[in-house]
């Protein structure tokens, strides 16, 4: 099996890749490991290898819905990076996120953490220890950090993300993080989903991914979802997960573009 990967550090496939040079490099079955390996545990045979089929290139995904089919035909065709890295721990994942926030605040594209306190710590201190200079950044309006709960009870409704409050909110943000330009290319992080996840609201997090991807369809973003790998452990879903987004990005912060093979069992 054979694919593509680039390292978050460089450039994502998106509109920054003109920036800064990517850094391509081959994935066999083997290589593809780390960007599954912690699922190796959790999952089942047959789950795992429709789970690495993702990753690993394949017939692009047939959707369910008019939505998804557009929203991801945009992203493969635009560049648009909506990426998902399953994390063992907080450590490994502020790392990750910090050179995905990092590469783009220094080519000046905005960034946006929607995190609870711990995460918003941990990232900041990741981006300090690359020598960014988040009291400058945050003062001009380039860093913008908001709590995860607070952003999803401005949309949440009956359990479920309602489609407009989600549309207004969440452009209402993105517009003040860029601060009235219109050739804004923003990063984000949310943690939104893997808090919905571990709240047992598996249904609102797919949801939510699906408004992202349908947010996209307007506005320029590229955004990074975490997954806390123990809230895997009943019921796993991962393909589900993968399905709703265009990369998956491995523990060294490798991302790959997400295709999806029918899968049939002998």
């Amino acid at each position: 099996m054979v694919g593509q990967a680039t390292r978050l550090v460089r450039s994502p496939d998106g509109p920054c890749a003109q920036n800064v040079g990517p850094l391509i490099r081959q994935l066999d079955a083997d290589d593809v490991g780390p960007l599954v390996e912690p699922v190796l545990g959790l999952l089942s045979l047959f789950r795992l290898s429709r789970c690495v089929a993702l990753l690993s290139g394949g017939s692009v995904i047939q959707d369910r819905g008019e939505i998804m089919e557009q929203s991801m035909k945009r992203a493969r065709t635009t560049g648009h990076f909506h990426a998902v890295r399953f994390y063992e721990n907080d450590e490994s994942l502020c790392r990750i996120v910090a050179e995905f926030l990092g590469e783009g605040l220094v080519v000046g594209q905005p960034a946006l953490v929607l995190a609870t306190p711990e995460q918003r710590t941990g990232i900041m201190e990741e981006l300090r220890a690359r020598h960014i200079d988040i009291d400058h950044i945050q003062a001009a309006g380039e860093l913008l950090l908001l709590d995860a709960r607070d952003a999803l009870s401005s949309f949440m409704v009956d359990g479920l993300p309602d489609a407009t409050r989600f549309s207004t909110s969440m452009t209402a943000t993105i517009n003040r993080a860029c601060r009235g330009r219109t050739d804004c290319n923003i990063r984000v992080y949310g943690q939104m989903v893997d808090l919905l996840w571990k709240d047992g609201l598996t249904v609102a997090a797919i949801r939510l991914e699906i408004l992202w991807n349908q947010l996209a369809m307007t506005r320029d973003f590229s955004l990074v979802c975490g997954y806390a790998m123990g809230n895997f452990y009943k019921d796993a879903q991962v393909e589900d997960i993968c399905r709703y987004h265009s990369h998956g990005i491995a523990s060294d912060g490798a991302s790959a573009p997400i295709r999806l093979e029918r899968a049939t069992i002998n």
